[in-house]
């Protein structure tokens, strides 16, 4: 074959070498995954570890020796289920890429190991890569040789121009894959190119893969709208899992400032594929934000909007039980790559040099840390009300307003948030609610409500009631610490827990006298809660349901005599087995046992 290595000298005629040319000390780096002879023919691999073959079983050398080679990866049998990949969390690995090409950096161990400390640092444990071949090698030794928690989702890039040769670039590709079977989860035979391959060639493609190697997941990078084309199901139904990269609308208001990062994840969470077999995982192939872009046309771009949409991205995808569509997900991407040009800037860090991965674009937060931030807490919320009309139709108005306020200032669903008690004194209105949220944001919920009570409860509120006196305590919740930052935690664990346990008590102290003081104030009529002037004697013109109820006979009260009672007082019973006393003469009501008018001792 023609030839080892080029030779600038040859000029046009120059470029037929398998590697560069290099240096007076090297021959050049290869031109790609440069495939050995025995790779090629499937007899054996360069190091002599075993080679798979489709059945498993044994092939011979060009020596007659017998070669076994493992029939499976990592992923077989688990990547078809959606409970397997809770435990995953992805991002994109292309940590390669440099100025001029996906390639500058690809034999730089340096960076690699950078790139992947960066990794787990920031809480991942699976990436995918675009190619596969001698450098997800080196990626390979590098998380062995550390023991690294990293799994891999191993990609090769098909397009129109080669997808004529997608045998050998398949076949190429896994015996990097089988090399490294215990790391890997499974195969995307491409990314977002399905439209220039078509469904039948694609589908070819698959059928190659499960013929061959039966026992390798097989997945596609597919674009956000083929998952609704009903011309690719064929395609969906013969892979083990789906990837769908998916930019909701982004591509669409590049320059339109109204597209924010949660305009974004609201269009994310809407995202709605419909040709997927059902059961079968979809996972998050890529999603992101640019935080800059030489192309001036696209003002939506900034590394503010970047790390919000990351966060919320991050916390939708494993944080939130109403995400019922992606079983995991990639993140796109760890580090820029400049040779992208325009399409460049979606890294968490920026691109860096041979040595490592660049700086992070501002104070990027762990998938730990936006977990953790999002863990629930409980609000305590009181809100009183002067000058208040205790008129049970005006008051049940007047809490839903409220809750539906609480919800909107607290970001969460007003169905979320429970009412614990409701009471009316002397004109004054007492409302007391829980809201449940993440605890990241809970600390401004709570000083905004105390500080700020108008701007939360809105105008149509305040102008019809009038401002209210606010008051909201963030309950303490246990937080269990991860793995990564259990030591740094242990030394204020007890501080942490002593403020926990004098927070809690103090709460429950507070909620629980403001509901015992609620409960004994009130008398049931028709299931409303009244509170009363005096807390011992009702007035006579808020008696007369009772008064009517003892007259008829209800069954769910009980009258009797009390020899100890005078002056008309009788002894009576609620449909709650609370005892309380009623005057026939006065019609007067009390909670404790009266004391006579002219003295101060109880009869």
């Amino acid at each position: 074959y023609f030839n080892l290595a080029d030779e600038a000298w040859k000029s046009n005629d120059d470029g037929w070498g398998l590697y560069l040319m290099g240096d007076q000390n090297a021959v050049g780096v290869a031109k790609g995954s440069i495939p050995t002879v025995q790779e090629v023919l499937g007899l054996t691999d360069p190091t002599g570890s075993p080679v798979t073959t489709p059945t498993g079983s044994p092939v011979t050398t060009p020596t007659g020796a017998p070669v076994i080679t493992p029939k499976s990866v990592f992923g077989t049998d688990n990547v078809g289920k959606y409970s397997f990949w809770k435990s995953y969390r992805g991002i994109g690995f292309s940590v390669s890429g440099g100025s001029n090409s996906p390639g500058d950096y690809g034999g730089n161990h340096a960076r690699i190991q950078d790139g992947l400390n960066k990794v787990v640092s920031n809480g991942y444990n699976m990436v995918r890569t675009w190619g596969t071949g001698a450098w997800s090698d080196l990626v390979c030794e590098h998380i062995i040789s550390n023991s690294l928690d990293i799994k891999l989702q191993a990609g090769i890039w098909i397009d129109n121009a080669n997808k004529g040769r997608y045998q050998a670039e398949f076949d190429s590709a896994m015996v990097s894959v089988m090399r490294y079977s215990e790391l890997y989860l499974g195969v995307s035979i491409g990314n977002e190119q399905e439209y220039s391959i078509g469904v039948p060639k694609l589908l070819e493609m698959v059928q190659y893969m499960k013929q061959k190697y039966p026992h390798v997941p097989v997945t596609y990078n597919f674009l956000q709208n083929t998952l609704n084309d009903p011309d690719f199901a064929p395609v969906f139904a013969a892979m083990d899992y789906v990837n769908v990269n998916v930019y909701p609308g982004y591509f669409g208001n590049l320059a339109n400032n109204a597209w924010t990062p949660t305009v974004q994840l609201n269009a994310l969470k809407a995202y709605n594929p419909t040709e997927v077999p059902n059961g079968m995982p979809i996972v998050l192939g890529e999603t992101g934000w640019q935080s800059s872009s030489p192309d001036t046309q696209r003002t939506i771009p900034s590394t503010k909007y970047l790390i919000e949409y990351y966060s919320l991205a991050t916390h939708y995808l494993y944080g939130e039980t109403d995400n019922t569509v992606f079983a995991s997900g990639f993140y796109f991407n760890l580090a820029d790559e400049n040779w992208k040009g325009a399409d460049d800037g979606w890294g968490l860090y920026l691109q860096g040099d041979q040595n490592a991965v660049g700086a992070a674009k501002g104070t990027i937060p762990t998938v730990f840390e936006i977990l953790e931030a999002a863990k629930p807490v409980m609000v305590k919320v009181q809100v009183e009300f002067p000058n208040i009309d205790c008129e049970q139709a005006a008051l049940d108005l007047l809490e839903q307003k409220v809750k539906v306020a609480l919800a909107s200032s607290a970001s969460v669903s007003k169905d979320t948030i429970k009412l614990t008690d409701m009471c009316c004194k002397s004109g004054v209105m007492t409302l007391n609610y829980n809201v449940p949220m993440g605890a990241g944001s809970a600390s401004g919920f709570t000083s905004t409500v105390q500080d700020q009570p108008a701007e939360v409860l809105g105008s149509e509120i305040t102008s019809s009631y009038g401002v209210p006196k606010t008051t909201a305590i963030q309950s303490s919740v246990a937080m269990e610490p991860t793995a990564s930052s259990q030591e740094s935690q242990t030394n204020s664990m007890s501080g942490s827990l002593v403020a926990a346990i004098v927070g809690t008590v103090a709460v429950v102290i507070l909620f629980a006298a403001v509901a015992v003081w609620c409960w004994r104030n009130r008398i049931r009529k028709d299931d409303r809660n009244y509170m009363v002037e005096d807390p011992n004697v009702i007035p006579k013109d808020q008696t007369k349901p009772i008064l009517e109820l003892v007259e008829k006979g209800d069954s769910g009260r009980d009258s009797k005599k009390s020899s100890s009672l005078s002056k008309g007082w009788l002894t009576l019973q609620d449909d709650e087995g609370e005892e309380y006393y009623w005057n026939s003469e006065t019609g007067d009501v009390s909670f404790q046992k009266p004391r006579t008018s002219d003295s101060n001792i109880l009869i």
